[in-house]
């Protein structure tokens, strides 16, 4: 009997993959940034990290969304 064993690669971004397929958006409102799941089944979002003086000028996704990148001077 051959047996074949399979190496699988470790997913390093598994932490992206949401379990519910929602997405994660970002607010920033005057020295509060905050980062939410979209839940539209139950039309709120749901908080997943809040933080005052995160940055000083803007957050942004990077280009894959994979990263969320903050400013400062």
């Amino acid at each position: 009997m051959l047996q074949l064993l399979v190496a699988f690669p470790e997913n390093l971004q598994h932490w992206l993959s949401d379990a519910k397929a929602r997405d994660q958006f970002v607010i920033r409102a005057g020295s509060n940034t905050e980062v939410l799941w979209n839940d539209a089944r139950h039309l709120k979002p749901d908080p997943v990290y809040k933080r005052a003086f995160w940055t000083e000028s803007f957050v942004q996704w990077s280009p894959m969304e994979t990263y969320l990148a903050t400013v400062h001077r």
